[in-house]
């Protein structure tokens, strides 16, 4: 409970301020399709989500997502990829429900502990949705999203990896594969 106290009085004393707050913990729920590599994907299920915060800023579209952690994810391999996948999901939300390109998503990570430094409790990953690395990896999520229905619909199919990315030894390296 000390923790949590804590996490949550680190979390709004450096919260920044949010100006043009479009929604907060809405449900959004929306058909989805989208052209990659020139081919047209369509979504067989609706997309489903609770973004933390969409908000304007100098007129783009920004979603935010609140993590809190025990330590701030180390990056020197590039965003986890969990953030990768959630960042699609939200891109697509983002994007239907606005009916307008979001700019990018951060994930604000919040360290419940405190540092001994005084550094900040908070750490920003950015994902730029139009960076060339968000174009592959809306690819890569399609490939996964669709290989994953196609496997649901026929039981009989070639079977498909269903890849963990919390696993540290196989799930990462499947991702990046």
């Amino acid at each position: 409970m000390q923790d949590f106290g804590n996490a949550l009085k680190m979390f709004f004393e450096e919260m920044p301020e949010y100006k043009n707050v479009l929604l907060v913990e809405e449900c959004i729920e929306k058909p989805i399709s989208d052209i990659i590599d020139g081919r047209t994907v369509v979504s067989p299920l609706p997309f489903f989500g609770y973004p933390d915060l969409i908000f304007e800023e100098n007129g783009e579209i920004i979603v935010e997502d609140f993590k809190f952690k025990i330590a701030h994810t180390k990056d020197e391999d590039g965003p986890h990829p969990v953030y990768w996948t959630q960042a699609c999901f939200y891109y697509y939300l983002a994007r239907e429900k606005f009916q307008r390109e979001p700019k990018e998503m951060r994930f604000r990570e919040v360290k419940i502990g405190k540092n001994k430094d005084g550094s900040s409790q908070h750490n920003v990953i950015t994902l730029n949705f139009q960076s060339e690395d968000f174009q592959m990896q809306k690819s890569f999520f399609w490939y996964q999203l669709l290989g994953m229905m196609r496997a649901i619909e026929d039981v009989d199919a070639d079977t498909f990896f269903f890849y963990n990315t919390f696993d540290l030894m196989t799930g990462r390296e499947a991702f990046e594969m």
